[in-house]
């Protein structure tokens, strides 16, 4: 009942319309909450909260927030929005099931056919079989052509990056 009987006093106002501009600045209710913490008045939580979300509401079709702006501003790395077409889709529709795997055993002939398939400088998955397709890491296609390029100069065992190749069987696999 005191919360309904409760008259607001004019610096009331002024706490509302800093909660508001706060939240609309920010694009988060967060303001709100604090400054109901900080004032300790039940009295102005409806005011406050209404005030902050139409802010909020209004801000996000206006305008990015403080924390976007100068991210944008310093050239900083961030997340896009998310509100575009592909919001609704799921994984599966969004996902290329067709991707190149490079099985553990691979043979020679394997790996040139992967490099010729799979763009310069996208990673290659390495998964234990095509079968089973575990993921047990991946290895870039820079890496793959260096070693391919070693292998050329050389008949003998190449081991860098964690990679060692057998010429006997025709194989890369796994260091340790």
């Amino acid at each position: 009942k005191e919360f309904i009987r409760a008259a607001v006093v004019p610096a009331g106002y002024a706490v509302v319309g800093a909660a508001a501009f706060n939240g609309g600045v920010t694009h988060t209710l967060s303001p709100g909450i604090i400054i109901l913490e900080m004032t300790g008045e039940s009295a102005y939580t409806f005011p406050v909260l209404f005030g902050v979300m139409c802010a909020v509401f209004v801000a996000r079709m206006f305008s990015d927030s403080v924390y976007t702006q100068i991210t944008k501003d310093k050239n900083m790395p961030f997340l896009p929005d998310l509100r575009s077409k592909y919001f609704r889709l799921t994984a599966g529709e969004l996902m290329d099931s067709n991707v190149p795997m490079l099985p553990r055993d691979a043979r020679l002939s394997e790996i040139q056919q992967i490099l010729k398939a799979v763009p310069k400088d996208e990673p290659v998955p390495i998964v234990n079989n095509l079968e089973e397709a575990t993921l047990l890491g991946q290895v870039s296609t820079e890496d793959l052509r260096r070693h391919m390029a070693a292998l050329r100069f050389s008949r003998k065992t190449v081991a860098s990056n964690g990679l060692n190749y057998h010429l006997a069987t025709d194989t890369i696999t796994r260091r340790g």
